[in-house]
């Protein structure tokens, strides 16, 4: 089969992957060269899923407890994973280095090229791309892994559903003096709950979530 990917995030890139080791023609499109830096935390079945691709993640750590405590109160619970039955509960990578570890199992770089237009297959003929370029593709199936920000997904007569949680996050890094291998840590405070997130040696990734107006201000 000849199939196009839309979107060269992590996401289109396993498809990607998945896809080309199977035997099929890929082409993958994505306008956007210069990608946020986030930390991702992996779950045990996702990295199954790329064990089973041949993708072998040599960055990152492995999460093996989680600190879980709330502001002003006493206590805390520290989970381990071993003592769940699971060797991890996951992984903790850059966005970046991850998308870099898939690229290095594709055919082909992902093309800088903007896709206008997208129109579904009908009875008669195969789904048809159009790139900016002009250039027409009629390939047997094409992927949707863009975010939904493109307004292709739009096109087609597919709505997003959205539901306010009225709460924003607040993303970073930190480097800590004395970092504690393959431990996150949850605390629960007034403005809300703040995750921390080991990514390699010293450094870790956060994620604050709290109110938009607050957010705003800081």
């Amino acid at each position: 089969m000849q199939i196009i990917v839309i979107g060269g995030g992590p996401i289109g890139l396993i498809a990607r992957t998945a896809l080309e080791q199977e035997g099929h023609e890929v082409r993958q499109f994505d306008p956007s060269t210069e990608k946020p830096k986030m930390s991702l935390a992996l779950a045990e079945s996702t990295l199954a899923l790329l064990d089973r691709i041949g993708v072998q993640l040599d960055v990152g750590e492995d999460l093996t407890e989680i600190l879980v405590n709330e502001q002003g109160l006493p206590g805390s619970m520290l989970l381990r994973a071993s003592e769940c039955g699971y060797p991890r509960f996951g992984r903790v990578i850059c966005s970046l280095a991850l998308e870099a570890a898939l690229t290095e199992h594709t055919s082909d770089r992902v093309e800088p090229l903007s896709v206008s237009q997208v129109r579904a297959r009908s009875a008669q003929h195969n789904p048809s791309v159009e790139l900016a370029s002009g250039e027409m593709i009629h390939p047997d199936l094409v992927i949707l892994a863009d975010g939904g920000r493109s307004g292709l997904t739009e096109s087609l007569g597919l709505t997003a559903q959205r539901r306010p949680f009225d709460r924003s996050a607040i993303m970073g890094r930190i480097q800590v003096d004395t970092p504690q291998a393959g431990r996150a840590y949850e605390r629960f405070i007034g403005t809300g709950p703040l995750a921390i997130l080991p990514i390699e040696s010293s450094t870790y990734g956060f994620v604050w979530s709290l109110d938009p107006a607050y957010a705003e201000r800081l």
